[in-house]
């Protein structure tokens, strides 16, 4: 078999999250010398850099939805999943019914009085959204001029 084109050689840099990523010519050709010609999946594995399942699992979507099926999949960066509503609104009323509660407090009181679940990083994200967070005073730094030394010339001078 001669040199299959559009796989990326592995490289030193950074790759996907998700491990190579494969082109879909790259995909239909491996489909398409496993069905219509019958070569066997090691061969093709070892030929393209895929494993063994990955072409086995191209083929099968393949099979399914046909050319469709191959192409990468983009993840919109905002289609994380969504509080439901009930959640929300409680996460709302406990901070307003009781807004010296911290998101740790929110969180554990919505486990085990009302058996929802949201972590504290979701209340967080919930509270800031609708304004309903306090920041923090942030630390006042002394302005030191000079380090202090516990240091002394002779002994028993420091007390």
């Amino acid at each position: 078999m001669e040199e299959v084109e559009g796989v990326k050689k592995k490289s030193k840099g950074k790759e996907s999250r998700y491990g190579k990523r494969y082109g879909l010519e790259v995909k239909l050709c491996c489909v398409k010398l496993r069905l219509e010609e019958g070569i066997p999946v090691s061969l093709l594995s070892k030929e393209v850099g895929a494993s063994k399942d990955v072409i086995r699992r191209w083929a099968k979507a393949y099979q399914e939805q046909g050319e469709a099926g191959l192409r990468n999949r983009v993840v919109q960066v905002g289609s994380q999943r969504k509080l439901p509503g009930p959640v929300r609104q409680k996460i709302i009323e406990i901070k307003k019914r009781e807004p010296l509660s911290g998101v740790k407090r929110i969180s554990h009181l919505l486990k085990r009085v009302f058996f929802l679940s949201a972590s504290p990083e979701t209340v967080r994200r919930t509270l800031r959204a609708e304004s309903l967070i306090i920041p923090s005073k942030k630390k006042h730094r002394h302005n030191i001029t000079r380090p202090r030394f516990f240091e002394r010339s002779t002994p028993n001078q420091l007390w």
